[in-house]
């Protein structure tokens, strides 16, 4: 019999979440084992920690009491008014969220759950002032080591230089923002006039009235001085149209006017189930929402088709030629290549225009709308090279689409994030599982170990350590692999862009340039997967098959498998995954790759043609060189991750044992039983 205590979001008559529970009861037991059989000399086992650690992630999930949604978006896309009205709030003075917070609120997280009003103010710990203030201090380019005191001394100069454009560029080839200099300004002073009252090790929180929000979420002449210390507002809102299993997160959005403010947004990013995207219909190509989803790709990995919902505002402001298309493509067509960009299906994008929400007879008047600018016609023309997305735009006509959002978020998204962290945390189980029994038996084989294997292990782990230096330091197959890139790149570049003269001709560079990117780095993602993995790893492959043959891993059926076995196992695995995996995986999308095309001279600069084809050569030979250097650090890290299971066979005492032969055989079965 199956507990389903303690686990409050998940269906106790529901045999998918009982199998569940019981899966992660085995995993826990499977944990446990390895203290019964080896006592605390796995303490310190980096590998198992880690595994320890992902199987409390998914307890956690399993034992979520809310589901946790991020609302963000750019400055204007209307997230805010969208939120308040799918909330059914259309009086300023009543609603949560204040409308044009791009401008007017603090960068403060508002976590908004379904209660009584009032407003709960948490404050930063020390921990978190601290991380803060090094995060400021190095957007503004000065010394977190510095003190508060000097620091106050130098910002006003800092300031001025940013301000004139005389300030140093950041590391990493980035201006020095205002904002951010502002931001750290007033955190200082505030810490130094409130910090001994609100900053301490354990969060301080207070709760005060709802209609006294504003003084504590948004900038303006009665804001509370103490406001940049906050480290989130938790709200509380009585809305039949808020469900209680739903915490809604309104995340500070991505843009040009402050860095502080992405930083914000990624403190909170593992925290979400899920994340609703707002985005004006005409500016879907932002730089800063590219750089936002990144991340969320490195968060959800593989599931982030299932765990971000794109919402399309600002229907009110198409014009004729960008509905119909015009003989070029439509605001459609830039809908629908974003959702392929993003490997969304169409029932992950809904349309919404909130100003049409508060019109009494909203139809009519969007009925009216649409046929006044188009010609009497009521569904544009470009809608028809898309038919997948006629349902949402007709959604536009019921309160400006924010009946069909409300039903999401009521109906459909609980079940939705449900579903998805069922599977995820299946998945996860059963990777988790797998590597347990993997590390289980690996240790068992050490303590087992005999003294001849012990020797061929000392040799083993020496050559490899050779050839782990060898590996770090050859450069030649890397440079000729990153030339080979750098002109395949190069090749498609020319294929699919104009002339210089025909981009100066046409003025095409503006609209070309999401094309070209696109293109480049699906180009990248092919030849790592079929060709640059396969060859580079390929390249050592001999080498590492000529070492001692030493068991050190299993690959994923539990097979025991050699030095040599383990990297071309390695290799297979990292063709898919070193793209996802690889935190500093360079990108066409990344910005910092456009360091110098951040002013508005310098933009103007890059829509002359000459000038665009020189950039993106530039920027080609950039990545292709990155791209390698990626491939190379994961090679690196997979053969220290083989020199690592050697270090332990070496270093393991015959004499030592924590168990018989014959209680380990009684082990390993009981580990196989709680891992089938």
């Amino acid at each position: 019999m199956v507990s389903m205590a303690g686990y409050p979001l998940l269906d106790e008559d529901d045999e998918e979440s009982k199998s569940l529970v019981l899966a992660y009861s085995k995993a826990a037991n499977q944990a446990a084992l390895f203290a019964e059989t080896f006592g605390d000399t796995l303490a310190n086992d980096e590998h198992l920690q880690s595994l320890l650690q992902q199987l409390e992630g998914v307890r956690k999930d399993l034992a979520k009491s809310q589901y946790s949604i991020g609302f963000i978006g750019p400055s204007q896309s209307g997230k805010s008014t969208t939120v308040n009205y799918v909330l059914g709030v259309t009086d300023p003075d009543e609603q949560p969220c204040k409308e044009g917070c791009g401008d007017n609120t603090t960068s403060t997280v508002s976590r908004l759950l379904a209660g009584e009003r009032s407003v709960k103010l948490v404050y930063m710990t020390t921990e978190q002032f601290a991380t803060k203030r090094e995060h400021l201090c190095n957007l503004a380019g000065l010394a977190p080591e510095a003190t508060n005191e000097d620091l106050l001394a130098r910002l006003p100069r800092r300031l001025v230089e940013a301000t004139g454009g005389t300030a140093p560029l950041l590391p990493d080839g980035q201006p020095i923002i205002e904002h951010d200099i502002r931001a750290l300004t007033l955190l200082l002073k505030s810490f130094q006039a409130h910090g001994h009252r609100l900053v301490s090790d354990i969060p301080k929180e207070v709760t005060v009235a709802y209609s006294d929000r504003s003084k504590y979420l948004n900038y303006g002449g009665n804001a509370d001085p103490a406001n940049p210390l906050l480290k989130e507002a938790v709200i509380l809102f009585n809305s039949r149209f808020l469900p209680n299993e739903l915490q809604i997160f309104d995340l500070p959005g991505p843009g040009a006017k402050s860095k502080v403010d992405d930083w914000t947004t990624q403190q909170y990013l593992p925290e979400m189930d899920g994340i609703m995207l707002f985005l004006s219909c005409t500016k879907l190509g932002d730089e800063a929402v590219e750089r936002l989803y990144a991340q969320l790709r490195r968060l959800f990995k593989e599931r982030v088709a299932k765990r971000v919902w794109i919402v399309i505002t600002r229907w009110d402001g198409p014009q004729r030629p960008a509905l119909d298309g015009d003989g070029e493509g439509s605001v459609f067509s830039a809908v629908n290549q974003l959702r392929e960009d993003k490997k969304l299906p169409s029932t992950q994008i809904r349309f919404v225009c909130g100003p049409w929400y508060t019109n009494p007879d909203c139809a009519a008047f969007v009925k009216a709308h649409f046929e006044r600018i188009l010609g009497g016609r009521l569904l544009p023309e470009g809608l028809e090279k898309h038919p997948d997305l006629k349902f949402h735009f007709e959604q536009l006509f019921d309160a400006g689409g924010i009946s069909s959002l409300r039903d999401l978020i009521l109906n459909e998204l609980p079940g939705d994030v449900r579903k998805e962290i069922l599977e995820s945390s299946a998945a996860r189980l059963r990777r988790i599982q797998a590597d347990l029994r993997r590390r289980f038996e690996n240790e068992v084989r050490k303590q087992t170990a005999n003294t001849q294997q012990a020797g061929s292990v000392i040799v083993c782990r020496m050559q490899l350590g050779e050839l782990i230096m060898h590996m770090e330091k050859e450069l030649p197959p890397f440079e000729s692999a990153a030339i080979r890139l750098r002109e395949q790149l190069t090749e498609v570049f020319e294929r699919i862009c104009n002339s210089a003269s025909a981009l100066d001709r046409f003025q095409t560079v503006p609209d070309d340039f999401p094309h070209h990117t696109q293109e480049l780095e699906k180009t990248v993602s092919t030849i790592v997967e079929t060709s640059l993995v396969p060859s580079l790893y390929g390249e050592w492959q001999t080498r590492l098959d000529a070492l001692p043959g030493i068991t050190v891993l299993d690959d994923d059926q539990g097979q025991p498998m050699n030095v040599g076995d383990a990297w071309r196992y390695f290799a297979v695995k990292d063709e898919k995954s070193i793209l996802t995996e690889h935190q500093q995986f360079p990108s066409f999308l990344d910005h910092r790759l456009f360091a110098t095309g951040d002013g508005p001279d310098a933009q103007q600069e890059l829509a002359k043609g000459e000038a665009y084809w020189d950039m993106m050569k530039e920027k080609i030979s950039l990545v292709s060189q990155q791209v390698v250097h990626a491939v190379r650090t994961s090679m690196v890290k997979r053969a220290l991750e083989i020199k690592r299971e050697l270090d332990e066979l070496s270093r393991f005492d015959l004499n030592n044992q924590t168990a018989s032969p014959t209680q380990f055989e009684a082990a390993i079965q009981r580990m196989k039983e709680l891992a089938s």
